[in-house]
C-alpha cells in the first residue's frame, strides 16, 4: 500500500514543478520585451524678471543721449528777446545744450520774441537771454507740454478792451512760473549783464544753474503730467532733409 501511494505523489510534485517552471518562463519572456523604465529628469526653468528699460530719448528732440533722471520730469520755457540789439542771444548756440524747441511769435510794433524750452532744466546753460515779459500765445504754447514759464514781465489785462493779457492766462490756467518782476524766492534766478553796451531790456538773463533751486524753492510739481504732455512720434531712422 505504501509504494501505491508514493506514485500519486511522485506524479502530483512532477506536475505542480513543471506548471511553476511555465509559469516562470512566461514571466522571464515578458520582462525581457519590456523596455527598461527611464527616469526623466525635471528640469526647474528659471523664470528671469526683465528690469523694465528707461527710455533715455529726449521727448522734445528725439535724441538718444538724454539725461536719465530728466525722463518724466516737466520741461521749462522761457521768454527771450529777438530784437536786432538783442542777437546772438545768450544761450541759443550753446555748443551742448542749446534750446530743444524754439519758437518765434510776433508782438507790439511788428518786433518778435521767441519761446525757449527745454526737456531738462538741470542742463540750462549758465547764462540765457536777454529775458523778456510774457504774452498768452506763448503762454497757451508752454502749456502743450506741462511746461514751468520763466518770464520777465507780463502783459496785463486792458478793461475796456477785448485784450486779454498774460496776467489773466497765468491766473485762469493755473500755470507754474516765475516772474522776474515778482519773484521773491531766496535763489539768484535772474540778473543783468550789461557788456554789450544796448539798453537796459536787452541786458536781462536768466542763470541755468540756478533754476533747479528755484523751481525746488517755489514748490512746483516737477514730474510731468503725461496727459498734459504733446507726445511726439519722432522717425526711427535719420532722414535726409531737403531744402526745397
Amino acid at each position: 500500500k505504501k509504494g501505491k501511494n508514493k506514485k500519486p505523489l511522485i506524479i502530483a510534485i512532477a506536475v505542480i514543478l513543471v506548471a511553476a517552471i511555465a509559469v516562470a518562463a512566461v514571466f522571464a519572456v515578458k520582462n525581457k520585451n519590456k523596455e527598461p523604465e527611464t527616469t526623466t529628469p525635471q528640469t526647474t526653468q528659471e523664470q528671469t524678471v526683465q528690469t523694465p528699460v528707461v527710455s533715455k530719448v529726449n521727448p522734445l528732440t528725439g535724441d538718444s543721449d538724454f539725461n536719465e533722471k530728466a525722463v518724466g520730469k516737466r520741461p521749462i520755457a522761457c521768454v527771450v528777446e529777438n530784437s536786432v540789439s538783442a542777437r546772438p542771444q545768450w544761450g541759443i548756440n550753446d555748443s551742448k545744450n542749446p534750446p530743444d524747441i524754439i519758437v518765434e511769435g510776433e508782438v507790439e510794433g511788428g518786433e518778435t520774441r521767441m519761446l525757449w524750452m527745454y526737456a531738462d532744466y538741470t542742463a540750462v546753460p549758465s547764462q540765457i537771454g536777454p529775458m523778456r515779459s510774457a504774452r498768452p500765445p506763448y503762454i497757451k504754447f508752454s502749456e502743450l507740454f506741462d511746461a514751468i514759464f520763466l518770464h520777465w514781465g507780463q502783459s496785463q489785462t486792458k478793461r475796456g478792451t477785448n485784450y486779454i493779457g498774460a496776467n489773466t492766462i497765468f491766473r485762469q490756467d493755473k500755470v507754474d512760473h516765475i516772474n522776474q518782476m515778482t519773484y521773491g524766492g531766496k535763489v539768484a534766478l535772474f540778473g543783468r549783464d550789461s557788456s554789450r553796451g544796448v539798453s537796459t531790456e536787452h541786458t536781462g538773463v536768466l542763470y541755468g544753474a540756478k533754476i533747479a533751486d528755484a523751481i525746488k524753492g517755489e514748490k512746483f510739481r516737477t514730474d510731468a503730467n503725461e496727459s498734459k504732455y504733446t507726445k511726439f512720434n519722432f522717425a526711427k531712422e535719420e532722414t535726409t532733409v531737403s531744402d526745397t
